[in-house]
């Protein structure tokens, strides 16, 4: 690696949460999210298959490696 790597577990919101994500706040984003599947109740869960409970979203069960370089990278 260059400099040495660091790993973080990013957060996330799914968008068609209908309680926290966009599809609460607006008609559009709510149209397509029923367009692929998600219900009108459909709320995002964490890792213990509990629903969120704040807008932050979830922490992301894989972590995401910075720094860490890609050995297989061609141009």
């Amino acid at each position: 690696t260059f400099g040495g790597g660091s790993q973080s577990y990013d957060t996330y919101l799914d968008p068609c949460d209908t309680q926290y994500g966009e599809a609460a706040r607006n008609p559009a984003v709510a149209a397509r999210c029923a367009a692929v599947g998600a219900g009108t109740g459909f709320r995002q869960v964490d890792q213990t298959n509990t629903a969120i409970t704040s807008t932050r979203g979830t922490q992301s069960i894989a972590p995401f490696l910075s720094g860490e370089g890609n050995s297989t990278l061609q141009p």
